[in-house]
Parts: C-alpha cells; structure tokens; sequence
C-alpha cells in the first residue's frame, strides 16, 4: 500500500510551483515581447528617417549632377568662344603686322617725298640765282 499512498500536499506544492514558475516565464515573455516590440519600433523610425535622409541625399546627387551637365555644356560654349577668340586674336595679329608694314612703307615713302621735295628745292635754287640773291638780301 506504500506505493499507492500519494502525498496530495507535495503535489499541491509542485503545482503551485509549476503555476508560479509559469507565470514568472510568461511575465519575463512579456516584458521581452515589450522591449522586442519598443527596439523593433526604436529600428523602424531609425530606418524611416535614414530613408527620408538618403532620399534627400539622392535628390541632390541627381540635382548636382545635372547642374555637372549643364557646366559640361557651359564649359563646351566657353571653350568654342576661346577658340574663336583664338582664331580673331590671330587675325587681328595678322591684320596688325599687316598695317604695321603699311606704315612702315608709309615711312619710307614720306621720307622719299621729303628728299625728293629738298632736292627739288635744292635744283630749283640752283637754276633760279636771282631767287637765290633776292632771299638772301631781303
């Protein structure tokens, strides 16, 4: 008959154990799921916010690089002016040296004219004495 006796008082206590230990998992359950939940939030507005910040970013790396394009394209424009700057600058150079061998010949010209204007005058003293007298007793 021992091993039909059953201590329904231990049996109570180990349920009452079990029941206790139960509820003290399903509060620390609990009290994860919150923290789990409380991160999981904490994570998404993080991540919602990196998102916002990204896009941002994203928004000025396209603006920045169409502004790269249009300074492409501006810079293109710039370097065809420059170049047809070149091209006046070597015709102005052309057309420079060209007058300055107009003057040049100019000079050597109006310097033929004024001796050739002495020597005429000078022939022409010669062949008039009278003129040559009268200028000198006057």
């Amino acid at each position: 008959m021992d091993a039909q006796f059953v201590d329904w008082g231990a049996l109570a206590g180990l349920l009452g154990l079990g029941t206790l230990l139960w509820r003290m998992m399903n509060t620390q359950k609990k009290d994860l799921d919150r923290r789990f939940d409380k991160q999981d939030k904490d994570l998404d507005r993080r991540f919602d916010k990196q998102d916002k910040e990204l896009a941002g970013l994203r928004s000025d790396m396209g603006g920045l690089r169409s502004d790269v394009g249009d300074l492409g394209k501006d810079m293109a424009v710039v370097k065809n002016d420059l170049g047809h700057v070149k091209d006046g600058l070597g015709q102005l150079r052309d057309d420079f040296g060209r007058l300055q061998t107009r003057c040049e010949r100019m000079d050597t010209n109006l310097l033929q004219i004024v001796r050739d204007v002495g020597r005429l005058e000078g022939e022409q003293r010669s062949a008039n004495p009278k003129e040559k007298i009268g200028a000198g007793s006057s």
